[in-house]
C-alpha cells in the first residue's frame, strides 16, 4: 500500500465519517450489541466511542494497515478491551460462532467477494449489518 492508502485514504475518511449523522446511526447500529465482538472493517475506530460500555472484548480487523494509527489513539482512549488486527474481511481464521455479534459499517463496498465475506461472516455470528445498501437478513 502507498502513501495516499496509508496516510491520505485514513485522515479523509475519518473526516467524512464523522458526520453527525452518521454518529447518531453508529449509536443505534451499537446499542445493542453485547458480548465478544467482531467488528470488520474497523478503520479509524470511530464506532468505539459508541459501543455500550458492558462489551466484554473487541476483536477489531481492518485490511488497511494506515487506519491503526488514528485507531490506536481511540483504542488507547477507551476502556474496551481492543484486539486490533490487519486482516481481510473476505477470509477470516476465525471458528464457526465464535462471537456473540458482528459489526460492519459502511464497508461492503470496500471488500472485493462480497458473497464470500457474507457467507464466512454468517458462520461466526454476524447480527448486526449497518451497511446502507445491504439487508440485515443473511440467508
Amino acid at each position: 500500500m502507498g502513501f495516499y492508502s496509508q496516510v491520505i485514504l485514513p485522515r479523509a475518511l475519518d473526516w467524512m465519517m464523522s458526520d453527525p449523522v452518521l454518529t447518531q446511526y453508529r449509536q443505534e447500529v451499537l446499542s445493542e450489541v453485547s458480548g465478544e465482538v467482531l467488528e470488520i472493517g474497523f478503520g479509524t475506530g470511530l464506532n468505539l466511542p459508541h459501543y455500550p460500555e458492558s462489551l466484554q472484548k473487541l476483536i477489531a480487523i481492518d485490511a488497511n494497515p494506515g487506519m491503526n494509527a488514528l485507531a490506536r489513539k481511540r483504542i488507547q482512549s477507551s476502556g474496551i478491551i481492543v484486539a486490533n488486527r490487519v486482516l481481510n474481511g473476505e477470509n477470516l481464521p476465525m471458528d464457526d460462532n465464535s462471537f456473540d455479534s458482528v459489526v460492519s459499517t459502511w464497508t461492503l463496498c470496500s471488500i472485493a467477494k462480497v458473497e464470500q465475506a457474507l457467507r464466512c461472516w454468517k458462520f461466526i455470528g454476524c447480527s448486526n449489518l449497518g451497511e446502507s445498501s445491504f439487508s440485515s437478513n443473511m440467508d
